[in-house]
């Protein structure tokens, strides 16, 4: 890997080697602490669901699952499941119902639904 600028030998047909300089650019990752703020709530909450008291209905669940796959993953990227496959049919429908929708927007929908769940459920 090269730096942001060093330099690099060219060696022409005469044999004669020619240095030119080379110059990338520097990348940084930078993560806002509103976003930060975010994630964290986010991990808390899916953390959070996995200790309900009892299972959701099967309606609060595909929503669960919908938000998570929209906050990870963004729009769906994957072909419907086939006409036999009812889980998963249903699963991707519900994801699909979300295209369109920000990451952030479907993070603060899945905690909000998770804390929704949790006051009405409760934790284990």
């Amino acid at each position: 890997m090269r730096n942001a600028a060093e330099s690099v030998h060219t060696e022409y047909a005469n044999g004669k080697a020619k240095s030119e300089e080379y110059h990338s650019p520097v990348i940084k990752l930078v993560i806002c602490p509103r976003q930060r703020m975010y994630n964290e709530r986010f991990n808390n909450a899916a953390a959070a669901v996995k200790e309900l008291a009892s299972q959701p209905s099967d309606e609060d669940l595909l929503e669960l699952y919908a938000l998570y796959k929209q906050s990870i993953v963004g729009d769906c990227n994957t072909e419907r499941p086939g006409m036999l496959d009812f889980k998963g049919k249903a699963k991707w429908d519900a994801w699909n119902g979300k295209k369109g929708m920000a990451q952030d927007t479907a993070k603060e929908q899945y905690i909000a639904k998770a804390e929704a769940l949790i006051a009405s459920i409760g934790k284990k």
